[in-house]
């Protein structure tokens, strides 16, 4: 044991140092139009900007309404129509808020489960880092999103959840 009741177990930690860490290269921003979703995306932006990478800002549009997993819900055309009307507009923030910053973003519009595509995108394109928001509530992993934990929970690549 280490001093100051500290066990280090052997070389674990100390051989680490020195390693080649990759740099990120492909980011995914999942974004949405919430408050947390810009601060998400503002966090990947200064993480694409520092390692040159492009952005990739991914919206999933639901094709199941939340809690209706036992028995499917249709829903109208015109849900659709608006919710790909939205994402237009947000993806057009986001590619001028990266710009100003000369930082490449690449929209992605994705339908289906949230977690189930992201986590599809993340691997198909080889993406580094996976950047999504916890609910507004401060605690523990319980208070994450269904959409986040499961990504943080099944992602093969790194996660950062912003609060």
């Amino acid at each position: 044991m280490a001093s100051g009741g500290v066990c280090l177990l052997s070389g674990s930690f100390k051989e680490g140092f020195g390693k080649e860490v990759s740099p990120y290269r492909r980011l995914l921003a999942a974004i949405d139009n919430s408050y947390m979703s810009a601060r998400v995306f503002e966090r990947a932006l200064i993480l694409s900007q520092s390692s040159c990478s492009i952005l990739y800002a991914v919206n999933v549009i639901q094709t199941k309404l939340p809690y209706a997993k036992t028995s499917p819900v249709a829903l109208e055309p015109a849900y659709y129509d608006l919710m790909r009307a939205a994402s237009k507009e947000l993806f057009e923030v986001a590619i001028k808020r990266g710009k100003a910053v000369g930082v490449e973003v690449e929209p992605v519009q994705l339908e289906g489960d949230p977690a189930e595509e992201i986590l599809k995108f993340a691997h198909d394109n080889d993406v580094d880092l996976i950047v999504v928001g916890s609910k507004d509530k401060i605690g523990s992993v319980k208070n994450l999103g269904s959409a986040s934990s499961r990504i943080a929970v099944e992602a093969k690549c790194a996660v950062l959840i912003e609060r």
